[in-house]
């Protein structure tokens, strides 16, 4: 019996327990304290009791321990062409550079990447040793050995590996399309070499309107920064985000049609068209009441020639928002043609149900007009019993001897 145990910023923490000839079997604990933070042990600690209780009583189980993949990080280095030892000893001094004091307190896989006549690529993957070994004294405690640690989208990659042959070796991009997000890992001929997050997934695929990915996608933070900095540059007050209850708006109408006509640069400001009032010290102590100009998200006006027609169908309005993720998906696989150090990905490989293929074979349909990047639907789970397609990432763990050895701890 192999048990996986999977960390996840989400508020949960999945546990599968794959035994020879039966389907793995997957169960969750909900958490709310912060990950990895003190509470947030004191908060496990009695789930784990109740999940391993017939553990501990039994003889040690071996288990795969899985990170978030922020809890991981991946550096490269170029370095001049040297013996192996002076290579390393260059790489340890790069690295005493880059965490100071802090290097001591990461544990740090360090691997080749590429090389040429002149230089070396070397790759560092690390993690906070102090938080691991938390992690495992947890799993001591009921009777849990960790086998190994990897990361989810290094998981992932083992899974399609696993499941999928012919890809090993490959350079590819993997999209794994769940409910409320996807997960993007690189692979560069067989390699894990980048991952990421969409946030996006198919709970978007509605069939009865097209999705607006503007007001969707979380960008607050960054538009409001960009406002901003234009804002000061201007010597305009700064525009601030307000959402307390109770606070008293002050609304400026805007003519519709001139606001129609303004330029792109004016439409990143055109949810900006609210004052609030704000309390204001006064040197006797009493109070006034000044305004600020507060942030409102509103949809964005495209020009004619960005936009498509409104499709009729309920398939067509599926494909339209598709478009989305398949947009985001296709721009990492971009910065994946653009990175040196990383072979130009072949292909895109697409974990989603069976009942979504048409909208590959529809969106290969454009991207053959325009020799695009081609998409393909992954399969090589339907053959594995349980829902290994829906936690590709669990499974994977079991494979972290065999494949991505450099990524795993």
């Amino acid at each position: 019996m192999s048990i996986t145990v999977a960390f996840d910023l989400q508020g949960q923490i999945r546990i599968m327990t794959a035994k020879r000839h039966a389907a793995p079997r997957v169960e969750y604990l909900r958490y709310t304290a912060q990950l990895f933070s003190d509470a947030f042990f004191e908060e496990v600690r009695p789930l784990f009791a109740a999940q391993f209780s017939a553990q501990q009583s039994g003889k040690p189980q071996p288990v795969f321990v899985q990170l978030p993949n922020e809890a991981v990080g991946f550096e490269t280095f170029l370095l001049p062409n040297m013996s192996k030892s002076r290579l390393m000893s260059a790489l340890d001094v790069e690295l005493s550079n880059e965490f100071g004091a802090g290097v001591k307190e990461r544990k740090i896989n360090k691997f080749p990447i590429t090389h040429n006549k002149q230089y070396t690529t070397m790759g560092a993957v690390y993690y906070d040793r102090a938080t691991v070994g938390k992690l495992y004294k947890l799993l001591n405690e009921f009777r849990l050995i960790p086998v190994a640690a990897t990361y989810c989208g290094n998981a992932l990659l083992n899974g399609v590996f696993a499941c999928a042959p012919r890809t090993r070796g490959a350079s590819f991009v993997f999209a794994d399309i769940r409910s409320d997000r996807t997960l993007i890992a690189v692979s560069s001929k067989g390699r894990t070499m980048g991952v990421a997050t969409i946030p996006h997934g198919s709970e978007r695929l509605r069939s009865d309107e097209v999705e607006d990915e503007y007001m969707a996608t979380d960008h607050e933070a960054g538009e409001l920064a960009v406002i901003n900095a234009r804002e000061s540059a201007r010597a305009r007050a700064l525009t601030v985000l307000a959402d307390e209850e109770g606070e008293e708006i002050f609304r400026e109408e805007e003519d519709d049609a001139a606001r129609d006509a303004e330029g792109a640069e004016e439409n990143a400001e055109a949810a900006v068209s609210e004052d609030i009032s704000e309390p204001e010290e006064q040197g006797d102590g009493r109070r006034r009441v000044g305004k600020v100009k507060v942030f409102r998200k509103t949809p964005k006006r495209y020009p004619k020639f960005m936009q498509r027609e409104l499709p009729t169908t309920p398939e067509g309005f599926m494909y339209e928002n598709f478009r989305i993720i398949a947009k985001w998906i296709l721009l990492y696989a971009r910065q994946a043609v653009l990175t040196e150090y990383i072979a130009a990905p072949e292909y895109v490989l697409v974990n989603l149900g069976e009942k979504y293929r048409f909208l590959i074979d529809r969106f290969n349909e454009e991207q053959a007009a325009e020799k695009g990047t081609k998409f393909r639907l992954f399969t090589g789970a339907d053959r594995q019993s349980g829902n290994v397609r829906g936690e590709l990432d669990l499974y994977g763990c079991l494979f972290t001897k065999q494949y991505n050895r450099y990524q795993n701890f």
